[in-house]
This record gives structure tokens, sequence and C-alpha cells, in this order.
């Protein structure tokens, strides 16, 4: 729970940052793209985001590290390493996609 809460107050002051420079899509950019799975949930990073079993999630974080989406109960934070944190509804963390 640390280590999320580190994150969203770097996440958070960065957004804010980014909302002064000229409008920017929300994008993130990830290093590596594929397909990852998590307790039988198809983790598919694009370009265009995330997607669980095929459904899109929707961004509620970003900047140059990372990025976290909210899809159903869960939070997914996408690193720009390609590698998936999943967190719970109360932000606990749950593993790694693989």
């Amino acid at each position: 729970a640390i280590t999320f809460f580190t994150i969203s107050s770097v996440l958070i002051s960065n957004s804010v940052q980014a909302t002064t420079k000229a409008s920017e899509p929300h994008i993130h950019s990830v290093k590596k793209s594929g397909v990852k799975q998590w307790k039988g949930m198809k983790l598919d990073v694009t370009k265009n985001g995330l997607t669980v079993d095929g459904k899109p999630a929707a961004v509620s974080e970003t900047n140059t590290d990372a990025t976290v989406y909210q899809q159903g109960l869960f939070s997914y934070v996408v690193y720009a390493n390609g590698k998936i944190a999943v967190m719970d509804d109360k932000n606990q963390f749950q593993g790694y996609a693989k």
C-alpha cells in the first residue's frame, strides 16, 4: 500500500503539471506491449491503452513512469517497462500480471 501512495502522489503532481502544458494525449507509451494474464483475466496493453478481457479500462492517473487504469473492481498500474501491477478496490496490492 505504501508503494501505491508514493506512485499516486507522483502521478497526481505530474498530472497537475501536465494540465498547464499544451493539450497532450493521455496515452501511455509502453515499451513492451502484449498480452499478460492475471487470475484468468487477459490484460492486453496496446498503443491505445489497456483492455481487460476485451473491455477497455479507463485511465485514472498518468505520468512518464506509469499509467493507472481502472476496470471493474481492480486498478492496473502499467509501468513504462511493461510490468503490470494489480490493485483491488481497497488499494491493496494483489500481484503482477505474467
